[in-house]
C-alpha cells in the first residue's frame, strides 16, 4: 500500500482517493490499483480499479500525472496510516475531518 492517500473535504466533497502499484519481479509488467470513495469508508469498501503497465516507469508516469490532477482538485495527502487508523477502530468521522482539517 503507498504511503499516503489523498482526501478531499472543500466544498463539502469528502472524498478519498489513492493507489498501490504491484510489479512482478520476472516479467517487469505492474498492476496499478487505485481506490476511492467517501470519507470514512473503509478499505475494503472502498470502489477500486485495476489498470495493468508493461513497466514501472510507465505505471509511475500514469499515477504522477493523477497526483497532480487530484492536488489540483483540491485533494490533499494525507499519511494512510492515519486515514484507516481512524476508519479500522469505528472512530467518529468527526475526528477523522478535525484531523484532516489540521493537515
Amino acid at each position: 500500500m503507498a504511503n499516503m492517500v489523498w482526501v478531499n473535504i472543500e466544498d463539502n466533497h469528502f472524498k478519498i482517493w489513492g493507489f498501490d502499484i504491484f510489479q512482478d519481479n520476472t516479467t517487469g509488467e505492474c498492476e496499478l490499483i487505485t481506490y476511492w470513495g467517501r470519507i470514512g469508508t473503509p478499505m475494503q469498501k472502498l470502489a477500486k480499479n485495476k489498470k495493468p503497465f508493461r513497466n514501472y516507469p510507465d505505471a509511475y508516469d500514469y499515477i504522477m500525472d493523477k497526483i497532480k490532477e487530484k492536488n489540483a482538485k483540491g485533494y490533499k495527502q494525507m499519511p494512510n496510516h492515519e486515514y484507516f487508523e481512524y476508519t479500522y477502530q469505528d472512530k467518529p468521522l468527526s475526528q477523522l475531518i478535525e484531523q484532516i482539517e489540521a493537515i
